[in-house]
């Protein structure tokens, strides 16, 4: 089945209708009031994020009663052995925690509209990395599904007090944090936040260091798309861009994370790579938690990529998945040609490269 990109329409009930747009349009308000009822709020579901990150591939699946969106799925479609394949839009920023939206008193509805539609004539594979642990959009897609744990995602409940945190923390992570504060404080750096009118400031400081620390960062192909969204998310007040100076005045580390739904979530990192500066990154994490204690915020999440640094941070954890399906039999063959691919690919020791170290935030 050709799959067009604007307004794409299908009656899936006498109430309920199916829109196909390559953008969200002037569904943008609604989807982001919607969008902060969901159980657990993602950023990489705001709208100005899927305006960002999206291309030509974008395909915003909408659910609409009447002309009023009472839910939808942000996809793109790629050809996969001349199958039509479905992924999460923006895939390749490796977003976290992601799910169809719905109004709460209709998402039993709406998952079956998207089923409906999942479910038409032709050939359709779905693989949907970055799933939240609970995604209902695993009840839409066509059955069977294959669900997997990608990785998980540490995050730490975020008291009124910085001090609360310190004592919850082991002993020797205490210690070492202590260590590294005064082995950076005595460089006489200073902690600075970007103003939303410091963009262009923040993508140039973001661009010099991230890509420097990390040569072979996935963000590399997208980095244009990646730079568009940080502006956007500045000048929307979702983005939360912290920087080191020396004293000099340069920067030598930065931080940028989300700030939405009353959540902070640290998104990525670059840092000075000298030895000389080998504690930026234990003393930028710090401040990411000091800062979530001054916002007020409820949860500090430090999404997938539980590495043996980050896990000193976090207390609780939540599973980031992969869905799986194929409807028609074309896409079952595809689906299975891809899967031994894969395995030998993984025989072979290769590995797809993602951001950074293929997770967030990683250097703590």
């Amino acid at each position: 089945m050709q799959i067009t990109k604007e307004n794409k329409e299908l009656e899936v009930s006498q109430a309920l209708r199916i829109v196909v747009r390559s953008c969200l349009g002037r569904y943008a308000k609604a989807w982001d009031e919607l969008m902060l009822r969901q159980p657990l709020v993602s950023p990489f579901l705001r709208s100005w994020w899927l305006d960002a990150v999206g291309d030509e591939t974008a395909r915003i699946i909408l659910v609409l009663d009447g002309d009023r969106l009472v839910g939808g799925v942000p996809l793109e479609v790629r050809s996969l052995y001349g199958v039509a394949l479905f992924r999460f839009l923006g895939e390749a920023f490796l977003p976290d925690h992601l799910d169809l939206i719905a109004e709460p008193s209709k998402e039993r509805e709406v998952i079956a509209s998207l089923k409906s539609w999942f479910s038409l004539r032709g050939d359709r594979l779905f693989d949907l990395q970055g799933a939240a642990q609970d995604a209902r959009i695993a009840q839409a897609l066509p059955e069977p599904v294959r669900r997997d744990v990608l990785d998980e995602a540490g995050y730490l409940y975020i008291p009124s007090s910085i001090d609360v945190i310190l004592k919850s923390w082991r002993a020797r992570h205490r210690h070492e944090l202590k260590r590294a504060l005064q082995h950076i404080g005595e460089k006489n750096v200073r902690f600075e936040t970007f103003e939303k009118s410091e963009a262009e400031s923040a993508v140039a400081t973001m661009r010099d260091l991230h890509l420097a620390q990390f040569s072979g960062s996935g963000l590399r192909p997208v980095w244009n798309r990646f730079e568009n969204a940080i502006r956007a998310g500045m000048e929307r007040d979702e983005w939360v861009a912290q920087k080191i100076v020396d004293s000099n005045g340069q920067p030598v580390a930065i931080s940028i994370g989300f700030l939405v739904g009353n959540r902070l979530s640290a998104y990525q990192l670059g840092r000075n790579t000298d030895p000389a500066w080998r504690d930026l990154g234990k003393v930028l994490t710090y401040r990411k938690v000091e800062s979530a204690c001054e916002r007020g915020v409820q949860e500090l999440d430090f999404l997938r990529g539980v590495t043996r640094n980050k896990s000193h941070w976090v207390e609780n954890r939540r599973e980031i998945i992969r869905l799986r399906a194929a409807h028609g039999r074309r896409a079952r063959i595809a689906y299975e040609a891809e899967r031994f691919i894969r395995r030998g690919t993984q025989a072979l020791g290769l590995r797809k490269s993602g951001i950074g170290k293929d997770s967030h935030d990683v250097d703590v």
